[in-house]
């Protein structure tokens, strides 16, 4: 667990060895101490219960032993200071009082170790995140690793809760109100340079040389021959912070942000707030620990909490994705990628991977359609910068990564070649045709389709066992998922390649059926339609958006259709539904509303009026041509459509379509269905997965519902076979 190795350096001899298995201290001649967290058979180091209580027997020696004179805190792991506390032991939790006492305990331990009369020094490398940040922050001092895997941050939130263990007290002080509330507001963690930056860390050192550099530093503050390195703070943060009126405008400012970005459904930002605000300069430091052990306890018995860190687990799943289940295969190394189409989704596509330090060619058939990509992927740069996610000379170097052409000749030394075309099979086929003969015979090709057959596009190809779709979602740099679709004569190695090439990207992967509309769009177009349904009998644009919102979707249907563009949705769920031979037909609304060169944002109008940042709908044109449908349909308009009737029917037309997607087998199991519609529509987190949330209303409950809807609107309600026959057995989708 806990184990201590003498220095590297010669004058610390140690004199005293314990068995590695139990945390011990090691008393040099010197006087320094080297704690080296190092849990046998764990990847990471994490802070259970048992951890804990083995750090505060180590923290009690050292308290008691005279000899020490100072204290370094390390890590044996490669890129792992201590990522936080054991996720099986808080997702456990049952009971406010139970996590009260959890989070008391821990505050306590720290506490202990704040108060060692001698000077200990945390040397960070890898993640210090949640547990491990604020045992790093007990200490005097902080020196990180320059490193590309050094973060620091306290990820909480993510969670469902807020840091426990005395972090709502010590980060605020340590960095300052307003950037202290808005690390563990945002759960967004900050690298070696930034932490040194803001004063989270007081020393920054080459990784190489982090012990030693520890101990010299270590050894000069006992000395008083260094001292922490002095930071300004701003004046205003001066002023906010040295009053109690100044500390309730920024956490007044504070709800108000949390209040736009997470809402009602997510309560742990809000607390957090309130738990800052009664304990920030309380003195003693630990005088807010009970304030803080109150209401995180209470939080971590939550829902909200468990289906936070069963999405975070879904998460940790999608990171173990190899390839094809039941399939070994190797992963053939990706070094060079081109990507034919230099649309949005192209360029987008390629300034990721660029942003991975891949090169890429970037090809389109005329120089004006290659400079419009590269101008999208330079902004997508230079929002980067803006969001100071990587310096402008990184930024620089990234985009020099990127070459534009109009010709197929450099293709030959490409590994991957991804077409990004417009979405018609005859001109896919064209491109693939071009494409093999221009590639070495081991190259991969993928489609980023979004809805057509991967194996009617492999018809006509030369090698189609290296060809496979990868279908990115817009926009590429935001949406974690990306869809992996074999065809029936995809290897398994292009399988593992493609998988591990997209997780090198930072996305998380998600293999699926060769089906229509694989499975984020076979679940989300019937959603769409039926909002425009919805529309088309009576319900107002911001009715219908406002009660999805509601829900706790990112969006509204309507306005995620004017986003994606009324002509791509329009024209994928027609497709996929003549394919599916469903009884649901496109909503005339759409047809009509293409005909009248409505596409959405792409031309500024859509469902909604998009001027600058004002979106409204447009409310007096649409009114217009939804008289034109109604009349062509018979359509009656209706009074009656309650918040309720819009719910069922957009959620259960979903749910519906997941269950016909698992008979299907369209995923290879139920929670890569739960992965896709979080990552790739958003489905509320706080839910815990669109199949999480039918579990808890229940299958036969939900074929009831979808009985009633089906007598009142018609067979595209009838509940699949699946679902039927979770009802009848009792069984659940995950419980099954």
């Amino acid at each position: 667990m806990l184990k201590i190795r003498p220095s590297i350096r010669p004058k610390f001899n140690a004199h005293k060895r314990l068995p590695e298995e139990e945390p011990i201290k090691q008393t040099c001649t010197d006087g320094l101490v080297v704690l080296e967290f190092d849990l046998p058979g764990e990847k990471i180091n994490k802070l259970s219960a048992s951890v804990l209580e083995k750090f505060e027997r180590v923290i009690d020696e050292l308290r008691d032993d005279s000899a020490v004179q100072g204290v370094i805190i390390i890590s044996a792991k490669e890129d792992i200071f201590v990522a936080g506390a054991d996720i099986d032991e808080i997702a456990a939790i049952q009971t406010s009082s139970e996590g009260e006492a959890k989070a008391a305990e821990g505050q306590r331990i720290f506490r202990k170790l704040e108060q060692l009369n001698v000077p200990v020094l945390a040397a960070i490398k890898g993640a210090c995140l949640g547990g491990g940040m604020e045992l790093a922050l007990a200490c005097d001092y902080r020196m990180v690793a320059d490193h590309p895997k050094t973060q620091l941050g306290l990820p909480e939130v993510n969670l469902g809760i807020f840091p426990g263990f005395g972090g709502t007290q010590r980060l605020p002080r340590v960095v300052g109100l307003s950037r202290g509330l808005q690390m563990i507001l945002s759960g967004n963690a900050v690298d070696a340079k930034n932490a040194l930056k803001i004063g989270l860390a007081d020393w920054m050192v080459p990784a190489e040389k982090l012990l030693n550099s520890a101990i010299e530093v270590l050894r000069k503050v006992i000395d008083g021959t260094i001292t922490r390195p002095k930071r300004r703070r701003a004046f205003k943060d001066k002023l906010i912070e040295s009053n109690p009126i100044g500390v309730s405008i920024a956490c007044s400012v504070a709800r108000n942000q949390v209040a736009s970005r997470a809402g009602k459904h997510y309560p742990a930002p809000l607390k957090a707030i309130n738990v800052i605000e009664k304990t920030y300069g309380l003195n003693p430091l630990g005088a807010g620990d009970a304030i803080e052990a109150r209401e995180v306890g209470a939080l971590l018995c939550s829902e909200t909490s468990k289906n936070l860190i069963r999405v975070f687990r879904l998460s940790e799943r999608g990171k173990k994705v190899r390839g094809l289940p039941g399939a070994a295969a190797d992963a053939k190394s990706i070094n060079r990628v081109a990507i034919l189409g230099a649309g949005t989704m192209g360029a987008g596509i390629a300034q990721i991977t660029a942003y991975r330090d891949i090169p890429v060619r970037l090809r389109d058939v005329s120089e004006e359609a290659v400079a419009r990509g590269m101008k999208i992927a330079g902004k997508l740069f230079s929002d980067a910068v803006k969001k100071r996610k990587m310096s402008a000379r990184e930024s620089r170097q990234r985009m020099s990564l990127i070459s534009p052409a109009t010709e197929l000749k450099g293709l030959k030394i490409c590994d991957l070649v991804i077409e990004a075309v417009v979405e018609e099979l005859a001109i896919k086929k064209k491109v693939f045709n071009e494409i093999e003969q221009q590639v070495t015979s081991d190259a991969m090709i993928a489609s980023n389709t979004s809805a057509l057959s991967i194996n009617k596009m492999a018809e006509d190809m030369l090698c189609p066992e290296r060809f496979l779709g990868m279908h990115f979602f817009n926009p590429p740099h935001r949406m974690p998922l990306v869809e992996i679709i074999p065809g029936n004569a995809t290897s398994a190695e292009t399988v593992a390649t493609a998988v591990a090439f997209v997780k090198r990207l930072g996305k998380t992967p998600v293999v699926c059926a060769d089906r229509p509309g694989f499975v984020v769009n076979r679940i989300l177009l019937p959603y769409l339609n039926e909002a425009g349904l919805l529309l088309q009998e009576g319900a107002a644009v911001r009715e219908i958006d406002y009660v999805m919102t509601d829900f706790g979707m990112p969006m509204g249907p309507l306005e995620l259709l004017d986003e994606v563009g009324i002509d791509v949705g329009y024209k994928a769920a027609a497709c996929m539904f003549t394919e599916l031979k469903k009884v649901h037909n496109p909503a005339a609304i759409f047809s009509v509303f293409l005909a009248a060169g409505r596409l959405g944002r792409k031309v500024n109008l859509g469902l909604y009026s998009h001027d600058g940042i004002l979106k409204e709908p447009d409310t007096e044109g649409i009114q217009d041509l939804l008289q034109i449908v109604r009349e062509s349909e018979g359509i009656q308009v209706r009074s009656d459509i309650s918040a309720e009737e819009i719910e069922d029917r957009l959620i259960l037309s979903m749910i519906n379509e997941a269950a016909a997607c698992l008979r299907e087998e369209v995923v290879p199991d139920p929670e890569d269905l739960e992965l896709a519609m979080i990552f790739g529509t958003g489905f509320p987190p706080f839910r815990g997965g669109l199949l999480k949330f039918a579990d808890s209303m229940g299958p036969a409950t939900i074929v009831d519902a979808l009985e009633t809807l089906q007598v009142k609107h018609g067979d595209r309600f009838a509940p699949d076979p699946y679902l039927i026959t979770l009802a009848q057995s009792g069984n659940t989708f995950l419980g099954r």
